[in-house]
């Protein structure tokens, strides 16, 4: 099946070797499509995910694009989604990463129970602790980047955008889909860290559970007034949110000093808790 394609966004019938689908996503930094690998990788699998990155690549952000997605692939995490290969497609960078049909976060091909949506948050934080040990951030971390497998969770998608374009702010890179998972501190020029990826995490938990943002449904078509709602407002938790799950949202959006310390840990206490409320419905 080929490309599909709309004026606004025209979908490729190719992206190197790769045969495109669809598109899957899109942001300011690029694109995902789904598409066939080409028979020279040997993989199994029928489909993989392409990020297809905007505008053209210079020599060294190839260079430092490929460095760090080789770092990422040899990381020993089982909660990372696996990368195959990066490339150009004419001047453009552009990775392949495993791709699962059961959806996202954000739209997951089943309901999910809080459990299991608990669970695929400690798996994305244990994946972003890996990257964290390794001197990298993930810089995208969001509901839609929280792959849902049939046993588990990955991380995927790496925000590679400042990589790849130096100089390049997160006002830049950030739409309105994602500005509400940014640490306002981020937003203001700070550097990714993981002080602001525990909070980004605590961002997508309140999402996936709550079902509504930390500042309510922002402008779709106004990025930048998104940007400035977020920046002159302060997270509002959703009234339905659970106590339990409250309290940790809470912890991962406090002052940088008070704040769970590492993604790491955030995963051990989303876990725990994921472990009592299962023992509570297993006990009836």
């Amino acid at each position: 099946m080929g490309g599909r394609s709309t004026t606004e966004h025209p979908v490729p019938a190719h992206i190197a070797d790769y045969q495109v689908q669809r598109a899957l996503g899109y942001g300011n930094s690029g694109r995902v499509y789904l598409a066939r690998p080409p028979r020279r990788l040997g993989l199994a699998e029928e489909f993989v995910a392409v990020k297809l990155f905007n505008g053209p690549c210079a020599d060294s952000a190839y260079e430092r694009g490929v460095e760090e997605l080789r770092a990422v692939s040899a990381l020993d995490s089982p909660y990372l989604a696996k990368v195959y290969e990066a490339g150009l497609a004419g001047d453009s960078f552009f990775y392949a990463m495993h791709y699962v049909v059961l959806g996202s976060l954000s739209a997951p091909g089943r309901p999910l129970s809080q459990t299991e949506v608990l669970l695929a948050v400690s798996h994305a934080a244990s994946a972003a602790h890996a990257l964290h040990e390794a001197g990298i951030a993930h810089a995208a971390i969001k509901p839609s980047n929280v792959l849902i497998g049939a046993r588990s969770a990955a991380l995927s998608d790496l925000g590679l955008g400042r990589s790849l374009r130096p100089g390049l702010t997160m006002t830049g890179v950030a739409t309105s889909g994602t500005v509400e998972y940014v640490d306002p501190s981020v937003l203001r020029g700070d550097s990714p860290s993981r002080s602001s990826e525990v909070w980004a995490l605590g961002a997508t938990l309140h999402r996936a559970v709550a079902g509504v943002g930390l500042y309510g449904e922002l402008s779709d078509s106004e990025p930048l007034v998104a940007i400035r709602g977020v920046m002159s407002a302060n997270p509002t938790l959703a009234r339905n949110l659970p106590q339990d799950i409250t309290a940790i949202v809470q912890a991962c959006l406090d002052s940088p000093d008070r704040r769970i310390p590492t993604a790491g840990e955030l995963a051990l206490r989303i876990t725990d808790l994921a472990q009592v409320r299962e023992g509570i419905v297993s006990g009836g």
